[in-house]
């Protein structure tokens, strides 16, 4: 059983003066992109070689590029911004790692030095997890590297639940990681929860991969059988099957974004 979040639906009115938490718009790639590299420098100095920290910028303006490219309807990414400038950032929708267990992911989240220890890291997740029970996710997982003993206490005070542990092997270095596990307060009984997971195994079962896939499993996007505009594919259905789609896509995240912290 997963614990349940702390206050994950506490307002933000307790951030401090002059932060605000909205959503990235696409034009905002180079600044979370900056976001995301000064903080990797900041949190990952001692727990990772150098060389995984040298040179990530285009890399990691390509997975925030692909994340708005895929306009995909279960995903959210919010900023943190503070006297017009972004300090920080969490992204996360429908999960893309079967090990995690769970049926949504936090993709990432990050925070400069400057922004954290004020309440903000606790503000973002809390957001984050509020669209991802909107959108009738049941729980949510990450991982973390097991070194990183701030970010752990962060996700264990927010009730995250340790799971398995896992080695990675990240341009020939191996990383060791630990999943965190959030449970999101869907009722069992509501017949949408758990719908994710049970199509994304079902769309693995008929070897869809790299493609958009509807939450029944069908086929859409290049692959479709049937194109359709994006936005009919939102609208309410007749048949009773679920109204939003999620991605299943078999190139992202990409390794080095498992490196998460607050």
């Amino acid at each position: 059983m997963l614990k349940a979040i702390g206050n994950a639906t506490a307002s933000i009115s307790n951030m401090p003066i002059g932060v605000v938490i909205r959503d990235g718009r696409p034009e905002e790639v180079e600044a979370i992109t900056r976001v995301n590299v000064q903080a990797w420098r900041e949190s990952y100095t001692g727990l990772v070689p150098d060389e995984l920290l040298a040179g990530i910028f285009e890399e990691r303006k390509s997975v925030r590029e692909r994340f708005f490219e895929a306009r995909d309807p279960t995903a959210r990414l919010l900023v943190v911004e503070a006297a017009d400038q972004i300090v920080g950032f969490a992204e996360g929708g429908a999960c893309r790692q079967e090990e995690l267990g769970t049926e949504a992911e936090i993709y990432a989240i990050y925070l400069l030095d400057e922004a954290k220890r004020q309440g903000i890291g606790r503000q973002l997740m809390a957001s984050l997890f509020e669209h991802l029970r909107a959108k009738r996710f049941a729980s949510a997982g990450l991982f973390v590297l097991v070194s990183n003993t701030p970010a752990r206490r962060f996700y264990e005070a927010l009730g995250g639940t340790p799971g398995p542990e896992r080695t990675l092997d990240v341009k020939g270095i191996p990383l060791s990681e630990v999943a965190y596990r959030f449970d999101l307060g869907v009722q069992e009984g509501d017949p949408s929860a758990g719908t994710a997971r049970r199509s994304l195994k079902s769309c693995r079962n008929e070897g869809v991969t790299g493609s958009r896939v509807c939450r029944e499993g069908r086929r859409v996007g290049r692959h479709a059988t049937s194109p359709r505009p994006w936005r009919n594919l939102t609208q309410p259905r007749t048949d009773g099957a679920p109204a939003y789609e999620k991605f299943f896509r078999s190139d992202t995240p990409l390794q080095a974004d498992r490196l998460r912290h607050v």
